[in-house]
């Protein structure tokens, strides 16, 4: 996983990438509630959206986090304009 902080609020985060392996921050610390499953494949570290009805109690009991667009304050200066 590759570790880093936040450009704008500092904050510790993991990069990661999507499914569809497009880059994305998801804060370093697990969280109860997230959203975000990560799974290690070779050189990356890739963020998998949990659905709750549908994990087992074994992906249930692994860490959750939340990306960081999420928490960040600052997140608005990274949003895409739509086209």
């Amino acid at each position: 996983m590759s570790n880093a902080r936040c450009s704008t609020c500092r904050a510790p985060i993991r990069w990661t990438v999507t499914e569809h392996g497009k880059a994305m921050p998801v804060d370093y610390a697990p969280v109860r509630g997230g959203n975000i499953v990560l799974r290690d494949e070779g050189t990356r570290t890739v963020a998998i959206v949990a659905q709750p009805l549908l994990e087992t109690p074994e992906e249930r009991a692994r860490p959750h986090y939340l990306s960081h667009f999420v928490t960040c304050p600052n997140a608005a200066q990274f949003r895409r304009k739509a086209s």
